[in-house]
């Protein structure tokens, strides 16, 4: 993205790629949302298993950061967040094994 629009530092391919992450989290939102309520199952959490990992993870904090300037940049990453497809990959139980058989 910085070569394509000619950027001079790395400030803008960093909003992009915030925009990209963000775009994709929001279109996974979109298709959480559109799955129907009656083929999920819900999961109303454990007391004793937030208590045990606080324990096991005594280190952990919470951050919050000030969040990424709107700009050109993260806009396009946005929309392309939005067109990520990820596909499953091919499974194959039977065929070609590779060129080092027998070698």
């Amino acid at each position: 993205y910085r070569d394509r629009n000619g950027l001079p530092g790395n400030r803008e391919r960093q909003r992009y790629r915030a925009g990209v992450l963000e775009g994709f989290h929001s279109k996974l939102r979109e298709q959480e949302e559109q799955i129907s309520s009656e083929e999920t199952l819900v999961w109303k959490g454990d007391s004793k298993l937030q208590t045990y990992c606080r324990y096991i993870n005594p280190r952990i904090r919470t951050r919050y950061g000030s969040g990424v300037t709107d700009s050109a940049a993260y806009r396009d990453g946005l929309e392309e967040g939005r067109r990520v497809q990820i596909h499953r990959p091919v499974e194959s139980k039977a065929g070609f094994g590779g060129y080092l058989r027998g070698a």
